[in-house]
């Protein structure tokens, strides 16, 4: 063992290094630790903020449409129409909105209905020019899967609702029968 003249062996210096590694392994991993749990307590702050707002902030509204148009719809929706079918009425439409859907959008489609009110988001005013412009394709894909994240709960047999698809059709039609179409 070779002894420098501070009187240290190549040992001692060997445990240093070692102990000096550590410690500083230990201070970045404390330092992580602490810019994760301030990126948490941020985003928990900042995510009760925005979600507690009692109205979309700007541009929202117009952001999550285009997204229900561009994204979530499929593309092959778009252009259907209603079909000429005999039991696709809005007759029949009106008859299973007044059941399942005037208790959130209001009997008329305004969005009157007290617990449509009190959603976040609330409940679309079936009558606007937000829901009128979509194609009749984009209204029947949105009700028959609903709207994830949203109170908009899948209607359509194949995503666990109780209406066939000449019973969704119905209901397009009778919201453009809402809006005076």
């Amino acid at each position: 063992m070779d002894i420098d003249r501070a009187g240290t062996s190549d040992v001692d210096d060997a445990s240093d290094g070692e102990k000096k590694s550590s410690r500083g392994c230990i201070f970045w991993l404390i330092v992580l630790l602490v810019l994760v749990g301030g990126g948490v307590a941020t985003a928990g702050l900042m995510g009760t903020i925005i979600l507690r707002e009692e109205t979309p902030l700007p541009g929202e509204e117009f952001i999550s449409d285009l997204g229900l148009r561009l994204l979530a719809v499929p593309g092959e929706y778009h252009d259907r129409k209603i079909p000429q079918k005999a039991g696709v009425t809005a007759a029949n439409g009106k008859a299973l909105f007044d059941v399942q859907c005037a208790f959130c959008h209001g009997q008329n489609g305004d969005g009157s209905a007290q617990l449509g009110a009190t959603m976040y988001p609330r409940s679309a005013i079936l009558t606007s020019s937000r829901t009128q412009t979509k194609t009749d394709g984009e209204l029947f894909w949105l009700i028959e899967h609903g709207i994830n994240l949203t109170g908009m709960p899948a209607w359509g047999t194949n995503y666990g609702g109780a209406n066939s698809e000449d019973e969704i059709w119905s209901m397009v039609a009778y919201i453009r029968e809402l809006a005076g179409r």
